[in-house]
This record gives C-alpha cells, sequence and structure tokens, in this order.
C-alpha cells in the first residue's frame, strides 16, 4: 500500500514538475522582460539629455551631469533584465547564475548603504551637504544640474543646501557679483504661486533690504528633506522593504528555474 501510494505521488508530481518549470519561466521572463524596458527607457533618456547639452568632451562636466547617472542606472537594469529574461527563455543555466549574483551584490551593497547611513549620519549629512553646494556652484554652468537644482527646490519647497544663504556660493548670486542677480537666489526659491515672477529672488539677500525674503524659502534642501523622512519613516521604511523582497522574489525565482532545469535535464538523462 505504501508502495502504491508513493508511485502515485510520483506520477503526479512528474506530471506537475513541467508545469511549474513553465509557470517559473514565465514569471521570471514577465518580471525581467518589464526590468529591461525601463533600463532601455532610462538609458534613451539619459543619452539624449547628454547629446542636449553637448559637453561630450568635457570630463569634469560629464562626471557632475545627471544625465551620467541615468545613463549607467540604465546600463544596470539592461544587464539585469538582459541576463534574468534570456537565461529564463532560453533556460541558460550560466546566465541565470550569472543574474543571481548580480543581483546578490546590488543587494548587499544596499544592505551596506543602509548600515552605513544609520552608523555614519553625521558623515552622510556632511557629504550631501557638500554635493548641494557643489550643484550651487555649477547652477549656471550645467543646464541638466540646473533644472536638477530647480526641481528638487520646487518639489520640496527649499533654497539652498542649509539655508538660502548658500547660494553665495554661487559666483552670479555672489552679492560681489556685477549682474542684476547680486545677493539674489533663483526663481525656483520663490514660493510656489499661480504665476511666479521670474526676478522674485533677486535682491533678497541685500543686507539693505531684508523685507523681500518673504518672497522665498528660506528652509534648506538638506533640512527640509531629513524633515520629510523623519516625518514619512513608515512610509520610507515600507518601500525600502518592498525593494529588498523584490530583489529576494527575483533571486528565488531564479534558483527556482534554475532547479527546475536541473530536474528536466536529469530527468531526460535517465531515461
Amino acid at each position: 500500500w505504501l508502495y502504491l501510494n508513493f508511485t502515485q505521488t510520483s506520477i503526479k508530481l512528474n506530471r506537475i514538475m513541467p508545469w511549474l518549470l513553465y509557470i517559473l519561466k514565465f514569471i521570471s521572463l514577465c518580471f525581467n522582460v518589464i526590468i529591461l524596458f525601463f533600463g532601455i527607457l532610462l538609458f534613451a533618456i539619459g543619452i539624449y539629455a547628454r547629446i542636449e547639452t553637448e559637453r561630450f568632451s568635457d570630463i569634469s562636466s560629464a562626471i557632475s551631469d545627471p544625465a551620467v547617472a541615468i545613463i549607467i542606472f540604465g546600463i544596470i537594469l539592461i544587464f539585469f533584465g538582459f541576463f534574468g529574461a534570456i537565461g529564463s527563455l532560453r533556460e541558460i543555466r550560466i546566465f541565470l547564475i550569472i543574474y543571481i549574483i548580480i543581483v546578490g551584490l546590488f543587494l548587499l551593497l544596499e544592505i551596506v548603504f543602509v548600515v552605513v547611513i544609520f552608523l555614519s549620519r553625521s558623515l552622510v549629512t556632511e557629504q550631501a551637504n557638500n554635493a548641494i553646494r557643489f550643484l550651487i556652484q555649477e547652477y549656471r554652468e550645467n543646464s541638466d544640474l540646473r533644472a536638477a537644482v530647480d526641481l528638487v527646490q520646487i518639489s520640496l519647497a527649499c533654497c539652498g543646501s542649509s539655508s538660502f544663504q548658500d547660494w553665495e556660493l554661487n559666483r552670479y548670486f555672489n552679492c560681489s557679483a556685477p549682474g542684476i542677480e547680486a545677493c539674489g537666489v533663483p526663481s525656483s526659491c520663490c514660493i510656489q504661486v499661480e504665476q511666479i515672477n521670474s526676478q522674485c529672488g533677486y535682491s533678497v539677500r541685500s543686507p539693505v533690504d531684508t523685507t523681500r525674503l518673504s518672497n522665498i524659502e528660506i528652509t534648506g534642501c538638506l533640512s527640509r528633506f531629513e524633515y520629510l523622512v523623519e516625518s514619512n519613516l513608515y512610509s520610507v521604511g515600507g518601500i525600502g522593504v518592498g525593494l529588498f523582497f523584490i530583489q529576494i522574489i527575483a533571486i528565488l525565482l531564479a534558483i527556482g528555474l534554475i532547479i527546475e532545469i536541473n530536474r528536466k535535464l536529469s530527468h531526460k538523462s535517465s531515461k
């Protein structure tokens, strides 16, 4: 009776296993095609933005250009999607193994990054402050950087890094500058209304007339960001945990697919 029961169970499993392989292939393929699509999209956007700046010959500009970061991130996603999709579709074990290694390494780096932030928060804050101050200095030199800074200041309703006075670092907004923007801030610092006056930031930092400060946001972007993260800690944590589990699922799908491929090959060789 036990032998008969075991035999029947084995027959059922043998019937289910091929379907399990197809299901794993389908889920893994869909998952990685989506990643590949987003990777190609980001890569195309980054290339377009980089061409628009027309600064390929300027190495220092390329390093500080946000478009380069978008291109690199797009390439990483393309690698993820390519190895995962082709490995799933063609049942190529070496591709799936490379995929698991890549995703696992990035997962490890993310964990290390989070730990470093928690253990060295003051150092991370200092580095972030230095990075934003550099962006302020280069505000007029790179159109992509300018667009990124304006987007952040408008989205977070902030101005500068620590405060609006950080714009003294920019040679065009410096109080000793000869132009009309001297002692001012960009219009993206202005309090958002339906129709923003492009000159609303002119001379707002002038010690002679402080009444115009009411036209702009005076809180620094770094301070505003820290406040938003702390006040939405559960949401931020939920997003982080969600991304963590997505990568874990990707690794488990690839491992499950490798196991089923090995089972399929061993079943063929045993016949």
